[in-house]
């Protein structure tokens, strides 16, 4: 069964998982940044990996995520990426120790779906 978002016309799939009614879309934005080099398609890309406190990552963590999705990018071009991000998400950041380790801040709101495989 679909149903039509009021919010902003997208036909959605009732019973379909989040991570089933993201995956193509997340698959067609991997492809463009891999052919374009776009890296604010691969930014959208780790905010969805970015996980909810209490959990946190690293930006290695991330950057072999990343990795085994076609993006190869360094772990400090990992680190750039979530200071950039941070300045305009609520993200949190927990520099006590090194490695940072980073996530989603508790009361964020819902920006992306959050993949279970994360």
């Amino acid at each position: 069964m679909r149903t039509t978002n009021e919010s902003n016309g997208f036909a959605v799939a009732e019973s379909a998982p989040v991570e089933r009614q993201w995956a193509e879309p997340l698959r067609a934005v991997e492809r463009a940044d891999r052919e374009g080099g776009d890296s604010g398609l691969r930014l959208c890309l780790v905010l969805t990996m970015l996980p909810r406190l209490p959990h946190k990552l690293t930006a290695r963590v991330v950057s072999e995520r990343l990795a085994e999705r076609g993006f190869r990018v360094s772990v400090r071009t990992v680190e750039r990426d979530l200071q950039k991000l941070r300045t305009a998400f609520p993200l949190a950041v927990d520099d006590s120790h090194k490695p940072f380790e980073w996530s989603w801040a508790e009361n964020a709101p819902q920006f992306f779906p959050t993949p279970s495989t994360y």
